[in-house]
């Protein structure tokens, strides 16, 4: 199977479940209401409206938070001081050991390069 054709199912299955859940949800509230009396519907909208303004305080109590604690997070406050510290003073090194005593002292090789009968010495 394509991808193309894997992601168009995918988007039609996607689709027609979305489209189920909100016709269903639309036909139970339009039964509910249909059943309701007068006085029902009259309980319904006025619920419904103190149901709005309790989401939106709720809502509005949600965002403050969410923006004290960006602000707090990220320091975004415009009276915000600089939070970086000067580096720690450096501390004097340790002084390193020194393996020359047990090292060979190596000054300078003579390389002796015997092509006659001579002994001919070359330093480097």
């Amino acid at each position: 199977m394509t991808e193309i054709r894997k992601r168009f199912y995918e988007f039609l299955g996607f689709t027609i479940v979305s489209m189920l859940l909100v016709g269903g949800s639309i036909t139970a509230v339009y039964l509910i209401i249909g059943e309701l009396t007068d006085q029902g519907r009259h309980i319904l909208a006025t619920g419904l409206v103190f149901g709005v303004i309790a989401a939106y305080l709720l809502g509005l109590q949600v965002s403050r938070s969410h923006t004290t604690g960006f602000k707090r997070a990220l320091d975004l406050r415009l009276d915000a001081k600089q939070t970086a510290r000067p580096a720690a003073p450096l501390r004097p090194a340790a002084p390193q050991p020194n393996y020359t005593d047990i090292l060979p002292d190596v000054r300078r090789a003579t390389i002796v390069m015997r092509t006659d009968h001579n002994q001919n010495t070359i330093d480097i």
